[in-house]
């Protein structure tokens, strides 16, 4: 039998007899990979098996890990009943508010006052018109921008002549013939060329109001050189108007308050 003395030299990076796996430095690395088998070390006892030593480069790992709580932003908030019943106390009051506006027709629903701009809502009532009622509301907006004199004819097969006024500028004034159209749709040519024809050698101008639009035929027969010529006022210039004359729009100036939280965070 060899003696101790008599094996050879372990080499680095192959098992010991121990079944340790050695290090270039010498130093024990840990055990090898599991066959099956228990390595015990001899001089052992039975049932207590000795693994590696410990490592001096390992540290402990600690569980840094918090348990899970509700925490409030104010602290105290939720567990204030004092400041719940005043927050309760204005909400109802608010509610009594908007129930009592409602309730005497100053409060819309919300989806009509915000998503819907105010010029469809005001195209939408004036659309509700009776022929004769719009007539008698572009007699009043011609009135209120300067015109001396407004006669409302509804006269429909006269050309479409529905009124006749007197717009004075300084020392001269003008006989202008006005047609009135309640449409949805897109006002046309033809429709500008025939109220021309019934306006020649009656008026110094034309002008055409409708709730709707102007094709761009409509918009350059109105130009056309060597014809008298026809102003042309649109759906979105017809809302400019009454809401600059105020009738039927009132504008009101909201007073809007806004918390800058950071100015709180420089103290």
């Amino acid at each position: 039998m060899a003696s101790k003395s008599d094996l050879p030299p372990s080499v680095p990076g192959t098992a010991s007899r121990d079944g340790f796996k050695e290090s270039e430095e010498g130093e024990t690395e840990g055990p090898r990979e599991s066959d099956g088998a228990d390595h015990v070390t001899p001089g052992a006892t039975a049932g207590h098996a000795i693994g590696p030593p410990p490592r001096a480069d390992l540290k402990p790992r600690l569980d840094i890990s918090l348990p899970v709580t509700d925490i409030s932003i104010v602290p105290g908030d939720a567990e204030n009943p004092d400041r719940l019943r005043r927050r309760r106390e204005i909400r109802e009051k608010q509610q009594q508010a908007e129930r009592y506006l409602r309730a005497m027709g100053q409060v819309r629903p919300a989806q009509a006052t915000l998503d819907i701009p105010w010029q469809e809502r005001l195209l939408e009532c004036v659309l509700k018109m009776k022929p004769d009622a719009f007539e008698r509301l572009c007699q009043r907006i011609l009135k209120e921008s300067g015109f001396i004199k407004v006669d409302v004819t509804g006269r429909g097969g006269d050309g479409g002549i529905d009124g006749i006024g007197v717009l004075r500028l300084n020392l001269l004034s003008f006989h202008v013939f006005f047609q009135c159209k309640r449409w949805k749709g897109s006002v046309g040519a033809p429709v500008i060329r025939d109220f021309r024809g019934a306006m020649v050698g009656r008026a110094d101008k034309g002008l055409v109001m409708t709730t709707g639009t102007f094709t761009v035929d409509a918009r350059k027969e109105a130009t056309r050189g060597g014809a008298p010529p026809i102003d042309l006022i649109d759906g979105a210039a017809l809302c400019e108007l009454l809401k600059d004359l105020k009738i039927g729009v009132e504008t009101r100036n909201v007073e809007q308050v806004f918390v800058e939280q950071q100015a709180f965070l420089k103290f």
